[in-house]
């Protein structure tokens, strides 16, 4: 039985258009980062700490993404309201 340890820092970013915060929420499941919001056809990007790409998708309104080991992940969600990201520290027990 694995266990994990999840930190989660929030920040956003502000462009020059006037900023619309997004709905959403994302939590540690034991497969990965468990996402929801109330959007369809939300894209999103997980990001290792170097910038490098570890998975990208579509969703609509929920999904879980795996979070390939340890470290932290940057996951950057977008959508037709908006752009949102969110850093996680992910520490899978053994």
């Amino acid at each position: 039985d694995d266990s994990y340890a999840l930190f989660i820092t929030s920040t956003s970013t502000i462009g020059l258009e006037e900023y619309k915060e997004l709905d959403w929420s994302a939590f540690a499941v034991t497969n990965g980062i468990r996402v929801e919001m109330r959007y369809n056809n939300v894209n999103y990007e997980l990001l290792d700490v170097n910038g490098k790409l570890l998975g990208s998708g579509q969703f609509n309104q929920e999904v879980t993404i795996p979070t390939h080991g340890n470290g932290i992940r940057i996951l950057k969600v977008s959508c037709a309201d908006g752009t949102a990201v969110k850093k996680f520290s992910i520490l899978n027990k053994e």
